[in-house]
């Protein structure tokens, strides 16, 4: 959806904001990796940095339905007894200043406050079977009319996509190094894809390195860590598919959720080679 920020675009569906790690492929590396112990700790370094990133990249949601749920049991709380009483004082008393035979009859103002009491517990038990609904979506559109959260969650799905490829290239080259049996290894290296086709005993520099959909990840992660998010003219020659604003890269979570399969895919056929590796035992 457009706003009024000019070079802001944010996803107006609520519900593409979740679901960033599947609960069981995480599961499935865990179990995959757990043989080799050298391995089993590379790949939790890189679960928890993509866990934390998704919490990072669902916040927008997260805010929307925790408000929904605190509002939502506020509705719910039901008033003692103590505060029905007090209640009822506090009006017998204004209204005793306008009514004095209220002062004088106590028999009266007892039956008062009985009766008061009675109709709390009446409106309780009403209210009690009653069923509470607070639609998320309302809420959701309310926020999206305020600037400064737009802001944030334009900027929520930016940071993440960088941290997410971030994450993902730390883990090729800790894997790397430790195949290699070395301490010095950088992803920019010239020879970091030479490296992946025979560390391993299995060329795994295509699913995992030139593959084009990472390829043109690395250059989105580039733009937006180096250049403030332009298209740059590298991005500009490739078939990239992110929205353009003002030149400007708009990433929303369709992106993060694209990236994370093309790299979960990546972390599979390290964890296959990784894990059959005498060095990773």
């Amino acid at each position: 959806m457009g706003n009024s920020l000019g070079k802001i675009y944010v996803d107006g569906r609520i519900s593409q904001y979740e679901g960033y790690l599947p609960d069981d492929w995480m599961g499935h590396a865990l179990d995959t990796s757990k043989p080799a112990a050298a391995l089993s700790e590379i790949v939790a370094d890189l679960l928890l940095a993509w866990r934390t990133v998704a919490y990072t990249a669902s916040m927008p949601v997260t805010v929307i339905k925790t408000m929904q749920a605190a509002m939502l049991g506020y509705a719910r709380v039901v008033s003692p007894d103590a505060s029905v009483i007090a209640f009822s004082d506090g009006v017998l008393a204004r209204v005793s200043q306008r009514i004095p035979d209220l002062v004088e009859d106590r028999r009266l103002r007892e039956r008062l406050v009985r009766e008061l009491v009675t109709l709390g517990d009446e409106i309780r038990a009403q209210r009690a079977t009653l069923t509470t609904e607070m639609p998320v979506e309302p809420i959701w559109q309310d926020f999206l009319k305020q600037d400064a959260f737009v802001q944030g969650v334009w900027s929520s799905q930016r940071v993440s996509f960088v941290a997410f490829y971030n994450a993902y290239e730390a883990f090729l080259v800790d894997c790397a190094k430790r195949a290699l049996g070395v301490t010095q290894l950088r992803a920019q290296d010239k020879q970091f894809p030479e490296s992946l086709r025979t560390a391993f005993g299995t060329d795994l520099s295509v699913p995992c390195w030139t593959h084009p959909e990472i390829h043109i990840a690395r250059d989105v992660r580039n733009s937006l860590s180096h250049a403030g998010g332009r298209e740059t003219e590298k991005l500009k020659k490739q078939k990239h598919g992110i929205r353009l604003e003002g030149g400007v890269l708009q990433i929303i979570p369709d992106d993060n959720h694209r990236l994370l399969r093309r790299l979960r895919n990546g972390v599979d056929a390290v964890i296959i080679a990784a894990a059959a590796h005498l060095k990773f035992a």
